[in-house]
């Protein structure tokens, strides 16, 4: 007889979901060969082994149970990330955002320690240990948390922001494109901010819209209220954080490209990449003259 196990959702969470024929798969070995790896738990909670003990549930299959001995549920959290991370060929996508959980989980730990006092209290080998590597060059960049995330996934930096960006805004269907690859990491990054700047541009005009109705009002009846003029304060500044965001990401990318070379060097370059660049400084500076007439 099976022994009952429960269901954690935070446990479950963190367990990537296989693809339908994936579990298909699964499924069949399972009811030739039976359940033949142990279900681990956690205080009978399960922490691996969730697809095939939904198999063995649907089938009424037997199955074995290990317990494994963690501290606490922190230690359990961590213990699961690894064990995915360790045994399971994931995507770059499921990857990241394992080690992207597992930077909050330490960090609350870390913050835990601090608290309890921990944190204050040196030894002589870590003192050392800070004197010896003030001596060294310092990399600041490889201090970062998205580096380090970055380092242990295998990936870039500016593909951790992605995939948190995704994570956080995506549809579940949205994020199982990009599991499966149907969808890039990128290209679900890009929709989201397309979208993020539709909606911008559509608020702004909507104030917009509301403020030149109001001031025909003002002109046919020559008085306004004190909640009209609140309103078009309101209206100003929605339509000033719009434009804001997109003179931003158009310095940005003036910045960047003068930060990479010479501007001039570029536009004579045959380098396609090069080529690339330059064409995104002129967008750049061509959208930076349209909201200057726009906002005359």
């Amino acid at each position: 007889m099976n022994e009952p196990i429960t269901i954690d959702e935070e446990f479950q969470s963190l367990i990537p979901p296989l693809s339908e024929d994936e579990f298909k798969q699964l499924e069949e070995n399972c009811k030739k060969d039976g359940i033949l790896d142990s279900l681990k738990t956690w205080k009978g909670i399960l922490i691996d082994g969730h697809n095939r003990y939904r198999i063995a549930e649907d089938n009424d299959l037997n199955y074995r149970t290990e317990e494994i001995d963690l501290p606490d549920r922190n230690a359990v959290l961590i213990w699961i990330i690894d064990h995915q991370l360790g045994e399971r060929n994931l995507v770059l996508y499921d990857k990241v955002k394992l080690q992207d959980k597992k930077k909050d989980i330490l960090a609350e730990q870390a913050k835990k320690r601090k608290a309890e006092g921990g944190g204050d209290r040196k030894s002589k080998q870590y003192k050392e240990s800070v004197n010896k590597k003030s001596c060294e060059p310092i990399n600041h960049r490889k201090n970062t948390t998205d580096y380090k995330i970055a380092q242990a996934a295998g990936t870039s930096e500016d593909t951790v922001r992605k995939v948190r960006t995704i994570e956080a805004k995506a549809s579940e269907p949205v994020k199982q494109q990009v599991r499966s690859g149907e969808k890039s990491i990128n290209q679900a990054y890009l929709e989201i901010k397309d979208k993020e700047r539709k909606q911008a541009d559509l608020s702004a005009r909507a104030h917009l819209r509301e403020a030149e109705e109001r001031h025909e009002d003002f002109q046919t009846a020559k008085t306004v209220s004190v909640d009209s003029i609140k309103q078009d304060k309101k209206d100003v500044a929605e339509i000033a954080n719009a434009k804001g965001r997109e003179v931003y990401n158009a310095i940005k990318g003036i910045l960047f490209i003068g930060a990479t070379a010479d501007y001039s060097m570029l536009k004579n370059m045959d380098d396609s990449k090069a080529k690339q660049l330059a064409g995104q400084i002129d967008s750049a500076i061509e959208t930076l003259k349209r909201i200057r007439k726009e906002i005359k």
